[in-house]
């Protein structure tokens, strides 16, 4: 099983080679302040990108990776889940339908089809998102593991002996939001039609990934993994099956006013 770092084409076998990727991240990335948060974002030419969390005069205290693709996934963001670290920020979502489904704290319906939650790189941006809004969110799925099959006869074919088979599209969170948890996983099973595939290279991780777009209940989605976690050849217009950590980015998400604090911090911080 694979983590999201190698997904996204770095291997990290020890503390050490943490460090040395965030102190890179750290003095290559650009600075971002949001509320009283510091954040180093290093973003690579292979559409990977990194972000560092700074605290103090220069201290890298944590490293979130992520991928900037094109797939747009729209969603009614509901709730920010809160995370271990104040960097970091999930939020949960419902894929946007025409039916109407009890929102997660049992008060007025809402639009949406399942519930699911995606952490974010920066997390920070979001304390003064103005919820609940329908949104475009920029998601991506880092594979644990996964399958692909060259057409959708085939992959219907896999899942004949399944106690419970999957569409060709399917969207099914780990963990819902409505369960209680505070902070539920931002993971999922998914299966997808591949719109778009492209074998890349992470030159700083010194690895090749796969990326792919596909097409999935709800919406569009950036997949990535590494090549020795995908069993069959990953090809236009076939399906992919795995299990994933989602990482996301509110594109056009509408936020309020800042306070007076806020923008102080941000002064000191700097």
């Amino acid at each position: 099983m694979s983590d999201p770092f190698t997904a996204a084409g770095f291997r990290i076998a020890s503390q050490d080679d943490w460090d040395r990727l965030a102190m890179m991240t750290a003095g290559q990335g650009d600075s971002i302040f949001s509320h009283g948060r510091s954040y180093r974002r290093w973003a690579l030419d292979c559409g990977v990108e990194l972000w560092a969390h700074i605290r103090g005069s220069g201290e890298v205290v944590g490293l979130s990776p992520h991928y900037s693709g094109r797939a747009r996934f729209s969603a009614k963001v509901v709730k920010l889940l809160p995370r271990r670290s104040r960097f970091d920020i999930a939020l949960g979502a419902w894929s946007t339908a025409a039916e109407s489904i009890t929102d997660m704290d049992g008060g007025s319906p809402i639009d949406g089809n399942f519930p699911f939650v995606f952490d974010t790189p920066d997390g920070a941006n979001y304390h003064t998102l103005e919820l609940p809004q329908h949104a475009s969110i920029q998601l991506t799925a880092f594979a644990f593991e996964m399958n692909a099959y060259p057409h959708a006869d085939a992959f219907a074919a896999a899942q004949r002996d399944s106690e419970t088979p999957l569409a060709t599209q399917a969207f099914i969170p780990t963990a819902a939001i409505t369960s209680g948890n505070p902070s539920p996983p931002a993971s999922a099973i998914i299966a997808g039609i591949i719109k778009r595939r492209e074998t890349l290279e992470n030159r700083v991780g010194g690895h090749l990934f796969e990326w792919a777009r596909i097409d999935t209940h709800g919406g569009e989605l950036d997949v990535i993994a590494a090549p020795n976690t995908i069993v069959g050849d990953v090809l236009d217009g076939g399906v992919l099956h795995g299990a994933f950590w989602l990482s996301g980015k509110v594109i056009d998400g509408k936020h309020g006013k800042r306070g007076v604090i806020d923008r102080i911090k941000d002064r000191i911080i700097r």
